[in-house]
């Protein structure tokens, strides 16, 4: 009974995805279509550019998909990525002098205790 179940629904299935293919070829085809009676009766090789550019506009609806510009390699992206990279290595430089700072104040540090050190050893040592 349940291998009956699962052999329907794994029929139904198929069939889904048979008209969902089906149903992108359509969408795919009618597109290309579109595409080809346009570049046929819209363009023609004497045309000027300017007057080709005027019947895409005209031939474009709202619904349709256009890449405007690619965001990354715009003049504003490209000038926002290098002012951050200069920021950054402002910061990476600043952080350094942090850390040598820090560092010859530990290595003082360090060296105070061991001379504390001596010194308790040394007075511990002479009675």
């Amino acid at each position: 009974m349940k291998d009956r179940e699962e052999a329907l629904r794994e029929q139904q299935a198929a069939q889904k995805r048979r008209k969902q293919k089906r149903t992108m070829k359509q969408l795919i085809g009618s597109q290309v279509s579109k595409l080809k009676k346009w570049s046929n009766t819209n363009v023609r090789a004497d045309e000027n550019f300017p007057q080709i550019i005027q019947q895409l506009r005209m031939s474009l609806s709202d619904s349709d998909y256009v890449v405007t510009k690619d965001k990354s390699s715009s003049l504003t992206f490209s000038q926002i990525y290098l002012t951050t990279l200069r920021h950054q290595d402002t910061t990476l430089d600043r952080l350094q002098q942090i850390y040598d700072e820090m560092l010859e104040v530990l290595s003082e540090l360090l060296e105070l205790q061991q001379e504390d050190q001596r010194e308790e050893k040394d007075d511990g040592d002479a009675p």
